[in-house]
């Protein structure tokens, strides 16, 4: 991640995590990887709860076609 230095962290942290939510689910395992994940882009966890709900909420909502 520090080669790749991206300018963008909470983007690139957001797209990773839709990749992981695809299945419609996180186990324990994809949960500690975000969070190293979320810790390595120097996110807060703060930060990360607000993207991951975000996240969650958006498959929701394309799931359910709401909009």
């Amino acid at each position: 991640m520090k080669l790749i230095n991206p300018p963008n962290e909470a983007a690139l942290y957001s797209y990773c995590l839709e990749l992981g939510v695809s299945d419609s689910t996180l186990d324990a395992s994809e949960k500690k990887l975000f969070e190293v994940l979320g810790n390595v882009l120097k996110l807060t966890d703060e930060e990360q709860s607000i993207i991951q709900k975000l996240m969650v909420q958006r498959k929701v909502v394309k799931t359910n076609k709401f909009f």
